[in-house]
């Protein structure tokens, strides 16, 4: 079972590669709390088997993201008793509020998006290995929703935005100068004949008089402060995988302590956590160093590793009060769904065992409060890709279509453990 340095770099990087292809995500909740969450990019996440040199392909990927789509402002233009169409000037500066009004809208939903991002990427990693597991997809997932739903629309907003103004200050320069250009166009504009746009004094007075009641000369975008956003989610990003390099590093501090299944545990744990933050970064220099550290170490200690896969018994079923009465019927459901779904490129799951882990969680949408989903998780066993005497233990996480408890459409996995075949 000892593999090569060439071999675990070669095992890693395919890992990474394929690994980044698949959507992972699901919210840290516990038994007494359910916490609201959007989640928006679901899909399959494979597991990492820790003693097989072959790569977990994913060749399926359900696509249930929200398609990205720039709100519509909330913006009522100033009106004037007189028509517009006789006044281009100040049609062009209600076309400036108007394209200032698409980036705020914008603006205004993104920054709601960076607050969800932040809510979950501090999200806490103590606790049990499922524990981990569901926080750091949490945090994985929270980055790769905000890529795909919430920075498309900030990009898309930015660049249309450009195409009239460069920076901030000159979206200002123009509105202000736009601005007096509509003023002397109703104080003193005159049509091709030379005669003045609106000939009435009075009525020149009365328009005027609600032109600088609705117009002001000082406007600034929001410019500036969506691309700020965009570096705010790039940091949040790199703490994400920060907190895990962290996690492995005090893992790797405490590691010489243990003994047994518990090193066995930690180690295959630790390893399992950095691939799954790898997807955001699979070029990750710090990812693969500490990757490497714990394979070191892990090898170091392989015949402790291999005598406590006889000490690990695959997890009893979740039977707290609020487990679902129907829980043997969930799991020949989830059974058959992970039978017909895609392992490797060419291999389905083989289901050797499955029992509830957890009540149900209802996921709503953390702005707008509505219900999306239903989801449970499972543990699961299945054969190692490389030797038949184990299993490897998955924390699977099912997801329904809608916001009910129906059939399931997706999921997501981590790995939790290995047992050997017998001790099932």
């Amino acid at each position: 079972m000892k593999k090569s340095k060439t071999t675990f770099v070669a095992r890693t990087m395919m890992f990474l590669s394929v690994f980044v292809l698949s959507s992972c995500g699901t919210k840290a909740v516990n038994d007494t709390e359910t916490k609201a969450e959007e989640v928006s990019s679901e899909g399959i996440s494979t597991p990492v088997t820790l003693t097989s040199s072959k790569t977990e392909e994913v060749s399926e990927n359900l696509d249930h993201q929200q398609k990205p789509k720039t709100p519509k402002p909330d913006l009522e233009l100033p009106t004037l008793p007189f028509e517009k169409s006789k006044l281009p000037t100040v049609q062009k500066l209600d076309e400036m509020l108007m394209d200032d009004a698409w980036l705020e809208a914008a603006y205004n939903l993104v920054y709601k998006e960076i607050q969800v991002l932040e809510e979950k990427s501090e999200t806490s990693m103590s606790g049990t290995p499922e524990d981990q597991i569901k926080a750091i997809l949490t945090k994985v997932n929270g980055v790769k929703h905000f890529n795909s739903y919430a920075r498309p629309i900030a990009e898309a907003a930015i660049s249309k935005f450009k195409e009239k103004y460069s920076y901030d200050y000159e979206f200002g320069e123009k509105f202000r100068e736009t601005y007096y250009a509509a003023e002397e166009e109703i104080n003193g504009g005159v049509i091709d004949d030379g005669t003045q746009i609106i000939q009435d004094d009075v009525k020149r007075r009365e328009v005027y008089s609600h032109f600088r009641n609705g117009y002001q000369p000082s406007r600034s975008s929001e410019l500036q402060s969506m691309n700020h956003l965009l570096e705010q989610s790039d940091e949040l990003a790199e703490n994400v995988i920060g907190s895990v390099i962290s996690l492995a590093q005090t893992d790797m501090m405490v590691a010489d302590y243990r003994k047994g299944k518990d090193i066995a545990d930690l180690l295959n744990g630790t390893i399992n956590n950095l691939n799954l933050v790898a997807v955001l970064n699979p070029n990750h220099e710090e990812i693969a160093s500490m990757i490497s550290r714990v394979e070191v170490k892990r090898e170091s200690r392989m015949e402790e590793i291999k005598k406590a896969l006889e000490e690990y018994q695959f997890p009893e079923r979740y039977t707290a009060g609020n487990a679902p009465s129907n829980a043997s019927d969930l799991e020949k459901r989830m059974k058959a769904y992970l039978s017909k779904s895609k392992r490797t490129s060419s291999l389905n799951y083989e289901v050797q065992e499955i029992r509830i882990a957890s009540k149900w969680f209802d996921i709503k949408h953390a702005i707008t409060n509505e219900h999306l989903y239903s989801q449970i998780d499972f543990y699961v066993a299945v054969p190692s890709l490389d030797d038949p005497s184990v299993l490897e233990v998955l924390y699977v996480t099912g997801k329904t279509g809608g916001p009910h408890h129906d059939s399931f459409d997706r999921y997501s996995v981590g790995g939790i453990g290995q047992m050997l075949v017998s001790n099932l």
